[in-house]
């Protein structure tokens, strides 16, 4: 307001798109939390299309990622698709078990590889939760468990790489309300040993389950796409 010269309407409003915790201070005099969000309600409005899943496309390269749990927290698989250098989460889907009924890791398995079949899939990245298992289990349903066995430096350049892709439009999401909410309640907090991914735990005993998946299933390509080194 004191400086309407430079904070015109229309650099408010574009800052607000391309820069919301700058919005957040500079426009609208608010404090920010230290723990940044690292995907907005805005850009994830930006990279999202109204159909949920996309079906099976041939010269596409698919991959999948689940994060397995049988109690408080849901069990998520995401699956997603690259075509040059677009990348998408063609289908996603979560099992939610309880403390008084868990999810049976087998019945679950089996869904997961009838749903992977729809996309010429046998095989699927995994947490490392209960991997010996569920991997054990896995193998006799005919799935292949490869383990995302990441450090926290290659999870925070995962995530980070999943941002600035969001934010060239090189992602597509599905207009899914709890993906999208486990992605906003998703945070880059600094430490003294360096940033971190926070997931946030809800009420529903939910701990951002979608997230990991999310990111991680892109993992592979985001490398691939990483320019070489220079020499010295």
């Amino acid at each position: 307001v004191m400086n309407p010269v430079w904070w015109t309407p229309e650099r408010c409003a574009e800052i607000k798109v391309e820069d919301p915790v700058a919005y957040q201070t500079d426009v609208l005099a608010e404090f920010a939390d230290i723990a940044e969000t690292l995907y907005s309600q805005a850009l994830l409005t930006r990279c999202s299309r109204q159909q949920l899943v996309i079906p099976f496309e041939k010269g596409c390269d698919y991959a999948a990622m689940m994060d397995p749990a049988t109690r408080s927290n849901a069990w998520t698989l995401v699956i997603a698709c690259r075509k040059g250098r677009k990348k998408r989460i063609v289908f996603n889907r979560q099992w939610q078990g309880s403390s008084l009924e868990p999810l049976s890791p087998k019945a679950v398995l089996m869904e997961v590889r009838d749903e992977l079949k729809l996309y010429n899939l046998d095989w699927t990245f995994s947490d490392q939760w209960s991997a010996d298992a569920i991997r054990d289990i896995a193998t006799d349903l005919g799935i292949d468990v490869i383990l995302m066995e990441w450090t926290e430096k290659e999870k925070v350049n995962c995530y980070l790489s999943l941002a600035e892709n969001m934010k060239a439009d090189l992602v597509e999401l599905p207009s899914d309300a709890q993906l999208h909410k486990d992605l906003k309640l998703t945070k880059k907090k600094p430490t003294n040993r360096g940033p971190s991914i926070q997931l946030a735990k809800t009420t529903d005993g939910r701990h951002c389950d979608y997230s990991p998946p999310t990111a991680g299933v892109m993992k592979r390509w985001f490398e691939e796409e990483q320019p070489d080194t220079p020499l010295p």
